[in-house]
């Protein structure tokens, strides 16, 4: 209520398209990204045939020791950094190798018997439209992490939730577009309008959650170990002494089930030199927190539990931290409600490009000469959206360059990337010949 006493409902609505005009399109982008990102593991599993194994082995019958050498087997010449158990019934295992400090690969295993099913770039679905979503390929160096300005549209999209909620009234008859549609405005005002209350919550979600994310880079960059970087960190930063025999990681995990029995191991990751520790990771008893939350560092030649993190111990506020992963992207709950955020991530995205529309139609394309003054303000927002792309393009070069050179991506990721890239590039099309200049009405 304090806003509205501030502001008018004029203004608010001012500031809602406004907001709408100079950053949809990024706005767009990030959300139809963040939309395909929530089932990219599906996608993947769908159209790589080595990421599926028939398995009716129950976890204790899992061997991540023979799975370790498996690999090492097939890639006697690189370094095994993470193993991770399979995502569900009917999903193989899956390791990490790394050839040299840029050569990433996936090997994927049986989980029961730990035959190697194939091995690939790391450069899949799942990772592309991951990395384009939190952050559009735009990776440290010369230029600020591109988490700042995925983080910053997060505030953007906040605002642009508070703000409708303080000038729009809703009704029951916005859900169903109940209303008969007058010309263009009043259709395209319906569908934003419907779009926007039947996805309300989970806006609210993506928008905090990815707010978070830029709180949680900031603290990175500035040294300060909270959320995601805290259990690496723990992972990483034990020294041990090898004087005795090493411990195969079957054991190891026995180590951490005894100090830490509800810890469900799902990933492992192994030190990069003799006299590191390793760090095992999964759930627990504390429900919808990030695979990160729980872990056990392990001394792998003693066994001695040098570290541990259980989430269901953690304070309100370092717990609520933990909680970003599985809400941004519905993951508590498996298939169903990733498919559940995949189609609210949908209407959200195709709202955003709705509301252009109506801000060009009611507010530019006024005859009391709104297109004159608007037309500043979205070659504003185009200039700044067409700056943040080319960096985009620039880093997805960079940084996908390696997968291309070593030919070991399978075809079908260039064709599901391929499409989103059409798919963006058409929808933006569409919202931008829409800010054409109307015909002026007769006075």
């Amino acid at each position: 209520m304090g806003l509205r006493r501030r502001f008018s409902k004029r203004t608010l609505f001012r500031i809602h398209g406004w907001l709408g005009l100079q950053l949809g399109l990024l706005l767009f982008i990030v959300c139809f990204s963040g939309t395909v990102a929530t089932v990219s593991h599906e996608i993947d599993w769908l159209l790589n045939p080595a990421v599926r194994a028939d398995s009716a082995a129950p976890p204790a019958a899992w061997s991540w020791e023979r799975w370790r050498r498996a690999v090492r087997a097939e890639h006697p010449d690189a370094h095994v950094s993470v193993l991770e158990a399979p995502r569900g019934p009917g999903w193989a295992a899956r390791a990490t190798v790394a050839h040299g400090p840029s050569r990433l690969l996936h090997v994927y295993l049986h989980p029961e018997t730990g035959a190697v099913q194939g091995t690939f770039s790391h450069f899949n679905v799942a990772r592309f439209f991951r990395s384009f979503h939190k952050q559009f390929y735009i990776y440290p160096g010369m230029l600020p992490h591109g988490v700042y300005v995925v983080g910053s549209l997060g505030v953007v999209l906040l605002l642009s939730v508070v703000t409708a909620l303080l000038f729009y009234r809703i009704r029951w008859n916005d859900l169903l577009m109940r209303q008969r549609p007058a010309g263009p405005r009043t259709f395209w005002s319906s569908a934003h309008r419907a779009g926007g209350v039947w996805t309300l919550l989970f806006t609210l979600v993506f928008a905090v959650t990815g707010i978070w994310y830029l709180v949680e880079r900031a603290a990175a960059d500035a040294g300060l170990p909270i959320g995601r970087a805290e259990a690496f960190i723990a992972a990483g930063s034990v020294e041990v002494d090898p004087a005795a025999a090493r411990l195969d990681l079957d054991a190891c995990v026995d180590r951490a089930r005894e100090a830490f029995p509800a810890l469900d191991v799902r990933t492992i990751l192994l030190p990069r030199r003799e006299g590191g520790a390793v760090a095992l990771f999964g759930q627990a008893d504390a429900w919808l927190v990030r695979g990160g939350a729980n872990y056990a560092v392990i001394d792998p030649y003693r066994g001695a539990v040098l570290r541990r993190q259980d989430a269901a111990d953690l304070p309100l506020g370092p717990r609520l931290m933990q909680m970003a992963d599985p809400l941004h992207f519905g993951t508590f709950g498996g298939l169903p409600t990733k498919l559940l955020w995949f189609g609210a991530g949908l209407i959200l995205s195709i709202s955003v490009l709705t509301g252009v529309r109506i801000w060009w139609l009611r507010t530019v394309q006024d005859r009391r000469g709104g297109p004159a003054a608007a037309a500043g303000i979205s070659r504003g927002g185009l200039a700044a959206t067409l700056v943040v792309l080319a960096l985009t393009t620039f880093g997805s070069v960079v940084n996908i360059r390696d997968s291309v050179a070593h030919g070991e991506t399978r075809p079908y990721v260039w064709v599901v990337v391929g499409a989103f890239v059409l798919c963006t590039a058409l929808a933006s099309a569409a919202a931008l010949a829409a800010l054409r200049p109307l015909p002026s009405r007769a006075s």
